[in-house]
């Protein structure tokens, strides 16, 4: 999105949460400020954007929903200077229920990443293995690729170089895939724009 659909994203974000505070849905704007804080970051203001995930560490309105704290707390790692304290947050509040498989996998990749970045080779290699296992309850080709990815990390490090080139092809077909499904996705939006 251009900077002029980001700031009417912004005015409309404000123009819902006032709305939702004159019925007395009080928690949807303090859900919506993740949202916001997102726009913000895409247009180049970390500080304000990171400023505002962390206002919403411990807000009762948040407390008891798993998912979006699972959201608040991956986004907190990606902008609060890769901090993987939140990653570790967002597993542990979900490793133990199946519900949540669909981004377990997710995590475990990125804590994967993470340890490889951090030269901790055999977290790399163990948290990868454990990610393959969500596979198939994930739906984002992007979140598929990640996985494949920080495999074939995993497969180079332990020396199985043919293993990790075969990781490699199928990360680079979702990756394909997850390219395709968001043009199609920004045609729809032009044809709507258009309508």
């Amino acid at each position: 999105l251009g900077d002029v659909y980001k700031r009417q994203a912004l005015h409309y974000f404000k123009l819902s949460d006032s709305l939702n505070e004159m019925v007395g849905y009080w928690k949807l704007p303090v859900k919506n400020s993740i949202n916001v804080a997102l726009v913000l970051k895409s247009m180049g203001q970390q500080e304000k954007s990171a400023r505002i995930l962390r206002s919403l560490l411990g807000n009762p309105a948040l407390s008891g929903d798993t998912l979006v704290m699972n959201v608040l707390f991956n986004n907190l790692y990606h902008i609060d200077g890769d901090s993987v304290k939140y990653l570790h947050q967002a597993y542990n509040q979900i490793k133990d229920n199946p519900r949540f498989r669909f981004v377990r996998g997710l995590y475990l990749a990125q804590l994967a990443n993470h340890c490889y970045r951090a030269g901790k080779y055999d977290s790399c290699v163990h948290y990868a293995r454990k990610s393959v296992d969500d596979l198939p309850y994930i739906r984002e080709y992007d979140h598929k690729a990640l996985i494949w990815f920080n495999m074939s990390l995993a497969l180079l490090i332990e020396g199985k170089l043919d293993s990790a080139y075969e990781c490699r092809e199928i990360y680079e077909m979702y990756v394909d895939s997850a390219q395709m499904q968001r043009q199609a996705s920004e045609v729809l939006r032009l044809s709507a724009l258009h309508e």
